[in-house]
């Protein structure tokens, strides 16, 4: 997950242009601005190598004679593993959205009335889980540093503390 949590760069894929304006437009309403759009797979996997995205909302259909959104997630993983895929698709067939999700994709959401706020409700999600994960390692990092300090603490206290010893043999070791 290589999500940008202030505002990520997110790849807008689809082939039916009005519906992707439709969609940059209300992600842009919902402040993530930083969007890119795309009407086939192989325009947008020439942009990411070189501008990698944090992540891309793929349809799964994008024509005849073009790569599908499954092939395009393939070979986009091939180049960069850290993306996250969401699929928004009219696909309502289980078995494509279930080998979509085993194939590395984030989620799959459905076009339908719905779509624009289920999507926006999964970027959120998926910048709020990267956040979590952030922090997390951060805290851990935090904790792993401050036992360090105290054991190089408490070395020191012990040496210390025998050096006294054998300067003055009637303290007991280990006592300043």
């Amino acid at each position: 997950m290589g999500i940008n949590s202030k505002n990520p760069l997110i790849y807008i894929v689809d082939d039916d242009t009005s519906f992707r304006k439709m969609i940059v437009a209300f992600l842009h309403q919902n402040r993530l601005s930083y969007v890119k759009q795309f009407s086939s797979g192989e325009e947008m996997l020439e942009q990411f190598a070189t501008n990698p995205p944090s992540i891309v909302v793929q349809d799964f259909d994008l024509g005849p004679g073009k790569l599908t959104g499954l092939e395009i997630l393939k070979k986009a993983r091939e180049l960069k593993q850290n993306i996250d895929f969401i699929f928004l698709s009219c696909q309502s067939n289980i078995n494509v959205a279930v080998d979509i999700i085993k194939n590395g994709a984030y989620d799959y959401v459905i076009k339908d009335d719905s779509a624009q706020d289920n999507l926006l409700n999964r970027i959120k999600r998926l910048i709020f889980q990267v956040r979590l994960i952030r922090s997390q390692k951060a805290l851990r990092r935090a904790l792993l540093l401050f036992f360090a300090v105290v054991i190089v603490t408490v070395i020191i206290c012990y040496l210390v503390g025998l050096r006294v010893h054998m300067l003055n043999p009637k303290m007991p070791a280990g006592f300043s």
